[in-house]
């Protein structure tokens, strides 16, 4: 089971953070309730992917990282083998350094997706420069891993050219989607999805008006208890979850 909903917006009575530090509740909350168009819970692409963009411009910016993912060059002149690519044939050990090669599928990448315009590559370039670098490497959550074949190795699996180009240019398309996207664009303004939350309403009619669907009398004066879908609520009295546990073998 899984929540549609994502806090957007909080709206608070003066300051998030008291004078003692800690964090007051929120009176509003406006939370984004994404219809699941595509089948999934992220179909407005709060968190950018490469379904939520172009699918031919996904092709282009995977053939541009395929120029360059193995390519190697034999000498007509005594038939020497060199590699010229990212990755070397077969193996997928890298050729060049980590930074190197995220930094050029990077650049191949968005060479495509701002249509040959050098001007504007050049520009998203310097100014991503830092992150894209430390996505490359870092030891939390970077591509370091997946170049290097750390884990693939570990394991004993062979390289999957196919499956390791599909994947360096799906990550990488949605990182420029997430990074190119204007800030009003994002699923948070979209309006027509919205419901929102007034936690003091909510409260009074927890107080007074909400029924036990145990018991039958109106009214919380402390949390109340839910089932799995959240349909149904009753008073922590009222709860007999543990009076008859399951036995086991």
């Amino acid at each position: 089971m899984h929540d549609t909903k994502t806090v957007a917006f909080e709206i608070y009575l003066g300051s998030k953070i008291k004078r003692n530090g800690q964090y007051r509740n929120p009176v509003i909350t406006i939370w984004h309730n994404d219809p699941e168009t595509d089948g999934t819970d992220d179909s407005c692409g709060w968190f950018m992917r490469p379904r939520h963009g172009d699918p031919e411009m996904l092709n282009k910016i995977k053939s541009a990282i395929e120029s360059d993912f193995d390519r190697t060059y034999v000498s007509e002149s005594n038939g020497t083998l060199y590699l010229t690519g990212y990755f070397t044939p077969i193996t997928g050990a890298p050729v060049m350094s980590v930074h190197g090669i995220v930094l050029n599928m990077f650049s191949a990448a968005a060479w495509q997706y701002f249509k040959f315009d050098r001007k504007r590559h050049n520009k998203w370039m310097k100014e991503n420069l830092y992150d894209i670098l430390h996505f490359a490497e870092n030891p939390t959550d970077s591509l370091r891993d997946d170049v290097l074949g750390i884990f693939r190795r570990g394991c004993g699996e062979n390289w999957n050219r196919d499956e390791s180009l599909n994947n360096y240019a799906r990550i990488i398309y949605g990182w420029i989607l997430r990074k190119t996207r204007k800030w009003y664009q994002h699923p948070r303004w979209h309006f027509h999805h919205w419901s929102i939350q007034i936690h003091p309403l909510q409260k009074i009619k927890r107080r007074f008006w909400d029924k036990c669907s145990k018991c039958g009398k109106r009214g919380f004066k402390g949390s109340a208890i839910g089932d799995w879908y959240g349909t149904k609520i009753w008073h922590q009295q009222c709860d007999d979850s543990f009076k008859n546990p399951p036995t086991g073998n």
